[in-house]
């Protein structure tokens, strides 16, 4: 064989093996563990107002400067567009596209047999070999890269939530409790007297008042509101019938989901509302009712005034 038909062989080999490589199917699998429930993790794959917080290009584009429109199955933005072809509770199939090229992929979420709070989701797609071999096109890197934006955004609670969340035990385990319903037009005054004659109380029976004040509204029967308010105390008493006043006693140890709140003393119902959904989402229960701790001097607030707050949901 002369060295010019040597040449014409391999020639129509390496065209026939690209010619291979570019046209032959392979599967790619991609996945993640998230610590989360199927239903929980199913919101995120079935609704465009979730999915533009952690899909690409949504996620990294600056939504003062570009326009970001969402119908109930499609995400569009800047030439980019999501459709979610179909779904389950087991999953989500979308098509992503822009003006070269558009794509389908399919996200599985994979229950833990051994933790109900604890899914794999699993990133699936039809690619050639040669796109594989690669690393993909730019649809197929930014579904990869979609699927770890996913994961990172769920384990971020403060973006989940809309505050930082974070799990603490008690520290101060002393109090000195009292509650008194007042006419809602009159809660900044009744919260302001109801500290001040629990401080007072504990001066004049020199039980250590340590400075920390927590507090907690609840609505009670036309326009009243019932405030809790305690005061943490160094030293114990004993509870006796017909006193005004209440020792309680917070076990040492115990845990607490906590998020500190920095806002109008008026919107504080939303940290409550976002611990009352974690605690749902990771299957805990309550032990006590919830408290917010003033961080700033004071406790007579205005509705309008901005305060900072720690706020507290004893679990187990």
């Amino acid at each position: 064989m002369n060295k010019k038909a040597v040449i014409v062989i391999v020639l129509v080999l390496v065209t026939g093996l690209s010619f291979w490589g570019l046209t032959v199917k392979q599967r790619v699998d991609k996945k993640v563990t998230i610590p989360y429930s199927m239903q929980k993790i199913h919101e995120q794959l079935s609704i465009p107002e979730n999915m533009i917080n952690w899909y690409f290009p949504f996620a990294g584009i600056d939504t003062l400067q570009q326009k970001i429109t969402t119908t109930s199955k499609r995400i569009d933005a800047s030439g980019s567009y999501l459709e979610i072809a179909n779904q389950s509770i087991a999953g989500s199939g979308i098509i992503a596209g822009n003006k070269k090229e558009k794509k389908v992929f399919i996200f599985t979420i994979l229950p833990d047999t051994t933790n109900i709070i604890q899914c794999d989701v699993q990133l699936s797609y039809n690619t050639t070999l040669f796109r594989k071999l690669f690393g993909g096109g730019s649809l197929e890197k930014e579904a990869v890269k979609s699927l770890e934006s996913l994961k990172a955004y769920m384990e971020d609670s403060r973006r989940l939530y809309g505050f930082q969340i974070e799990r603490e035990t008690v520290t101060d385990t002393s109090f000195l409790f009292n509650r008194r319903t007042v006419p809602l037009s009159e809660k900044q005054a009744g919260t302001k007297k109801l500290f001040e004659d629990l401080i007072h109380y504990a001066e004049k029976n020199n039980l250590g008042y340590t400075g920390t004040r927590i507090f907690y509204t609840m609505n009670s029967s036309g326009n009243h509101v019932t405030l809790y308010a305690s005061i943490g105390i160094s030293k114990s008493f004993e509870n006796k019938i017909g006193n005004e006043f209440e020792y309680k006693a917070m076990p040492a140890g115990k845990n607490l989901l906590v998020a500190v709140y920095q806002g109008r003393f008026g919107d504080v119902y939303k940290v409550y509302e976002a611990l009352e959904q974690y605690k749902s989402d990771y299957l805990l229960s309550s032990m006590a009712i919830p408290f917010q701790k003033f961080m700033n001097d004071g406790y007579d607030f205005a509705e309008d005034q901005v305060v900072q707050l720690k706020v507290y949901y004893p679990i187990f």
